[in-house]
């Protein structure tokens, strides 16, 4: 009798722990769609609206799978179509400033990371405490056909061009899971402003 009401109560417990977990993603989804229709800056429509707009070129954002979501920022570029495209297999190489996204404009507060010299110029002086030798202004190099990293940067990295001016927003889902990665708190939403510097073919 014990027993099975020790397994009636943990069963609770986890589908309690799921049901919590869906709450949060939902919300991190809505949230998410709903800065970027309203408060970014241009506002985006979703790119499934694109063929209905009455704008010339409007500003749009790409959704993958309502776990991930990138605007290009340099979509419309005088002669972006000769920039080289980065396919799964390639190797791109970035610079970024990465956020603890609260749905809104993320470049208003101190990114968790930054290979930005500037970025990491500002956060010093915000920062008594912070070592700045932790970070560095290395390329950051990511194989998009890897495992490694968060799946959602690699997935939205791949169709963006040498050149490119990007914003990646991801779930938790799609950045670092249930981890704590440094400061950034568990089950966080992210936003990633960067530039893709270099796309080498494989």
């Amino acid at each position: 009798m014990m027993r099975s009401f020790a397994i009636v109560a943990a069963l609770a417990l986890l589908l309690a722990g799921c049901k919590q977990e869906d709450t949060i993603l939902t919300k991190q989804q809505e949230s998410t769609v709903r800065y970027l229709e309203s408060s970014h800056n241009p506002r985006l429509i979703s790119e499934k609206a694109v063929a209905e707009s009455l704008e010339e070129n409007p500003h749009y954002y790409t959704n993958y799978g309502n776990l991930a979501w990138r605007y290009i920022a340099t979509m419309y570029a005088e002669g972006r179509e000769n920039w080289i495209e980065a396919d799964r297999n390639d190797v791109v190489e970035i610079s970024f400033d990465a956020y603890v996204f609260n749905y809104s404009n993320p470049s208003g507060s101190n990114p968790y990371w930054s290979n930005r010299q500037a970025s990491i110029d500002r956060y010093v002086a915000a920062n008594k405490y912070f070592d700045p030798q932790y970070w560095t202004t290395e390329p950051y190099v990511i194989r998009l056909d890897s495992d490694d990293g968060m799946p959602g940067l690699r997935r939205a990295l791949v169709g963006c061009r040498e050149g490119d001016t990007v914003e990646v927003y991801l779930t938790y889902e799609a950045a670092y899971g249930d981890d704590i990665i440094g400061i950034v708190p568990k089950q966080s939403p992210v936003a990633w402003l960067l530039t893709v510097d270099k796309v080498t073919k494989k």
